[in-house]
């Protein structure tokens, strides 16, 4: 077993825990009668994210494969933290027991706080790594982190909704640079 192989291991673990949590996540809340449209546009941004991620990998402008054959320790940490993080954050949308939520607006504002200091954090690693072994524009993790920002310090529901409207289009945006730039 290569290096990386050894690396990608875990790290696909992590890309598997997060994408089964907010698939089932999506579908729990899809089925729910007091779900609330700002929190599933951040089910779907993860998603989304999630899916940017390999496809970075698959390119080879990210962490996961951009490290040469000998990564460090630190690499290796790094390269595990977009999606960890990520899961992180469907554990912080959808809580333990995501069948017992009553209300997806009241369980949103209760775990935003935790939600946007991950968020923060899995833009913070993911720019860096992208900025260091490049491939990806690193403008829309600017404007992520603006936007998240803004989340963290207001509890205004509209102010919300447009935030995550707008992370939609900056992690499609995001989706679209890393096709065209490996086309």
């Amino acid at each position: 077993m290569s290096v990386i192989e050894f690396i990608l291991f875990p790290v696909s673990i992590l890309v598997g825990l997060a994408i089964a949590r907010l698939l089932e996540g999506l579908y729990i809340v899809s089925e729910s009668k007091e779900r609330y449209w700002v929190h599933t546009i951040w089910l779907c941004s993860k998603l989304g994210q999630v899916l940017l991620t390999i496809w970075t990998w698959r390119i080879g402008g990210s962490v996961g494969l951009a490290f040469g054959e000998h990564p460090t320790f630190a690499e290796m940490i790094l390269s595990m933290a977009t999606p960890g993080l990520i899961f992180l954050q469907a554990i912080a949308l959808l809580g333990h027991t995501p069948k017992s939520t009553q209300n997806w607006e009241e369980h949103f504002y209760a775990n935003r706080t935790r939600f946007f200091i991950l968020n923060l954090m899995m833009i913070s690693v993911t720019g860096y790594s992208s900025m260091r072994f490049g491939g990806v524009p690193v403008m829309p993790f600017f404007i992520l982190f603006a936007l998240s920002v803004v989340a963290l310090v207001t509890d205004n529901r509209r102010i919300h909704g447009g935030i995550a409207c707008l992370a939609v289009v900056v992690v499609t945006i995001g989706i679209g640079s890393t096709i065209v730039a490996a086309s």
